[in-house]
């Protein structure tokens, strides 16, 4: 009677979506090789993703110090003035500020 406890048995319920079977009592579940492909793609696609991202951050990281660079370059020096990059929510705006501040100082100095 042991031996019959023993061997293994696979599981007659169809409504499993994986393959179980019983050894020595214990369910184990085996998945469908289906569902490995689409872990398997979900894997790389968010590797894929998680390299994206870390890429969009270097270039945010550069971008910011070319922006503390060009802010010291245009002479802003009170935190006012440097404030206003970081408050103007219209980069538009904020650029044909500078612009606007740039072209001026060019006149005064003509």
């Amino acid at each position: 009677e042991e031996s019959k406890r023993k061997r293994l048995k696979l599981s007659n319920n169809v409504n499993d979506e994986l393959q179980s079977y019983c050894d020595f009592e214990v369910q184990v579940s085996l998945p469908d090789p289906e569902y490995e492909n689409k872990i398997n793609e979900l894997t790389r696609f968010n590797k894929q993703l998680l390299s994206e991202i870390n890429e969009l951050k270097h270039l945010n990281r550069q971008l910011l110090s070319e922006n503390e660079i060009l802010k010291i370059n245009q002479g802003y020096k009170t935190e006012n003035q440097l404030g206003y990059f970081k408050k103007c929510a219209d980069h538009h705006k904020a650029w044909d500020s500078v612009c606007n501040i740039y072209q001026h100082a060019m006149a005064i100095e003509l």
